[in-house]
């Protein structure tokens, strides 16, 4: 689940994929020749060189709070295709839902996957929740009731939140765009008061352009300001 859309998200969804991918086939061989003895026959050997390569199915399921680039509905399945559209393998899939274009109404919800969505589309707005009379839907509205958590839960959920190096650099990186952002203003800010001061003084304006590093549409505006403030 992703709350924020961080920069390169879909690179981000690439290698983290990559490494379920990774660690799925790891798993898969463990499961098929992890207790193959060291004496192997041909047969064996044989058969695990077959399998080399094989990887299971490995899907991704990201759930977003935010608008997913060039999916159109709230669901996408996404695959690695060519350019007449043809699926180069069914094991590797991206399931990416945009919780922000997953708009029905309580009484359009039908299935599973609908009763899911709703739940987490609306888990940290609505005052109240329905379960569906679904069992398991409940026991996840009441693990989200803060008021009914344990001592012991709240204290690992708290240590959970504890700042990763991933976060501490997001938050950087925040900090660092917010100052570049008010130096471009603080900048832009003196550029329109040369320009005010030059066009009070009568200067021409294509020397005020040249000076102020204006665009000639940013001067004009600015003329027209001032003469319509001046009239009045």
């Amino acid at each position: 689940m992703q709350k924020a859309r961080p920069d390169y998200f879909v690179d981000r969804m690439f290698l983290q994929q990559s490494a379920f991918l990774i660690q799925s086939k790891y798993e898969w061989n463990q499961d098929n020749f992890g207790d193959m003895p060291s004496n192997l026959t041909d047969e064996e050997r044989a058969k695990r060189e077959i399998h080399r390569y094989e990887i299971p199915p490995t899907y991704t399921i990201w759930i977003c709070d935010f608008p997913v680039p060039r999916q159109k509905s709230y669901r996408g399945d996404w695959a690695v295709r060519n350019e007449k559209g043809l699926t180069l393998s069914d094991k590797v899939k991206y399931i990416l839902y945009d919780l922000t274009r997953f708009n029905k109404l309580y009484e359009e919800i039908k299935t599973a996957e609908d009763r899911w969505l709703y739940l987490l589309k609306h888990a940290g707005t609505a005052e109240s929740l329905p379960d569906f009379k679904d069992d398991i839907i409940a026991k996840a509205i009441n693990r989200l009731r803060v008021d009914k958590a344990s001592d012991k839960l709240l204290k690992e959920q708290a240590k959970d939140m504890v700042m990763t190096e991933e976060e501490l650099d997001y938050l950087a990186m925040l900090k660092v765009r917010a100052r570049a952002e008010g130096e471009a203003h603080g900048l832009e800010k003196g550029r329109v008061e040369m320009a005010l001061d030059m066009l009070a003084d009568n200067e021409p304006i294509e020397k005020i352009v040249k000076y102020s590093h204006l665009s000639m549409e940013k001067v004009l505006e600015l003329r027209d300001s001032q003469a319509m403030f001046t009239a009045k």
